[in-house]
């Protein structure tokens, strides 16, 4: 599925490390973010970091409209720091759901803790209709992506010479005891 991109990033991907409910701090919150999954894999190249997010019908979390409201101090701290880093205007995602914005930011932080080249994040979804596909395509549209079924898009950001996003949603064949098909939702960051 990596293998295929374009810029041999992917190319001969070796896991090298997992770490189940992996936690990274974020500014504006007292408490650390956790993640279901964090993989440190190499290619021929590259080291990268992927965050890896479960999914089986829940969406993406609130829209940050919605998430928004009430908003603390810390609250604006966080968006706007989620903001800078993603490259992206705090007035114009309301339409976004939040943890889309949360997890890609995760992953960059994670590839720079680790020196990687390449961050990603991995949202494994065991739906069997494509649950939350739009809320993925939402949030490649912001950046002027379309998102498609088994085809990397992408850079999201530029940062110097660095890639800082790219995205997949690949559906894959294996059957799960529930009867869900495995569908997996990339989102490659590059710092």
């Amino acid at each position: 599925m990596l293998e295929g991109y374009s810029c041999n990033v992917f190319t001969k991907v070796e896991m090298l490390l997992g770490i189940p409910e992996y936690k990274v701090n974020l500014p504006g919150g007292v408490r650390a973010s956790q993640n279901d999954l964090f993989v440190l894999a190499r290619t021929e190249n590259n080291l990268i970091s992927i965050m890896v997010e479960g999914k089986v019908t829940e969406p993406f979390g609130l829209l940050v409209s919605d998430w928004k409201v009430n908003m603390s101090n810390d609250k604006k701290v966080r968006l706007s720091y989620l903001c800078n880093l993603l490259g992206l205007n705090v007035n114009s995602i309301g339409s976004i759901r939040y943890q889309l914005l949360h997890r890609s930011a995760l992953a960059i932080i994670t590839a720079k803790q680790f020196h990687c080249s390449v961050g990603l994040v991995l949202v494994h979804s065991f739906s069997n209709n494509n649950k939350s596909f739009e809320d993925y395509e939402a949030f490649l549209n912001i950046y002027g992506l379309r998102a498609n079924v088994d085809e990397v898009v992408g850079p999201i950001v530029k940062w110097y010479s660095h890639l800082l996003g790219m995205g997949e949603w690949v559906v894959g064949n294996l059957k799960f005891p529930t009867g869900y098909n495995k569908e997996l939702t990339l989102f490659v960051v590059d710092y």
